[in-house]
């Protein structure tokens, strides 16, 4: 009796025999749709995602990806968020550490085409507390001038 392999959704999936695998094989024509098809995708990205709506700067960070923008990669991609694995979590009284792994589900055969892999640790530098008097400086660490620059 062999097990039948299954999707996160339960689906039934027929096993590939390595008979029936066929091997890649790169060409030239095969390297260039796959560069136009990058390109389509970022495109696609740039077309839909908003400054300060889906992306942004928060005061003393890079530019990055807010979850508004997330969603709407996910929707341009038709995918969802599936339900997050907590793959590691450590508490052992000074230290805290997670790691979650959220899979991305294809919306019309609820196959799982990707996951993404997260971790985070209050040893982290911007996660430990600092103390600093207000008097010297001003707004959360900051300087007047430092915080209105950001």
């Amino acid at each position: 009796m062999t097990e039948k392999a299954m999707t996160t959704v339960g689906q039934e999936v027929a096993p590939i025999s390595p008979e029936r695998a066929e091997p890649l094989v790169i060409t030239r024509e095969y390297v260039d749709q796959q560069k136009r098809s990058l390109v389509l995708l970022q495109d696609m990205v740039k077309d839909i995602l908003v400054e300060g709506r889906d992306y942004g700067r928060v005061p003393g960070t890079p530019q990055f990806l807010w979850d508004p923008g997330a969603n709407q990669i996910f929707g341009g991609f038709n995918v969802f968020p599936g339900h997050r694995r907590i793959i590691s979590h450590i508490e052992d009284g000074t230290k805290i550490s997670i790691v979650i792994e959220v899979p991305l589900i294809q919306r019309h055969t609820g196959n799982q085409v990707a996951s993404g892999i997260g971790a985070s640790s209050n040893e982290e530098s911007k996660h430990k507390y600092r103390y600093v008097k207000e008097d010297e400086l001003g707004l959360w660490g900051y300087t007047e001038e430092t915080a209105t620059s950001l």
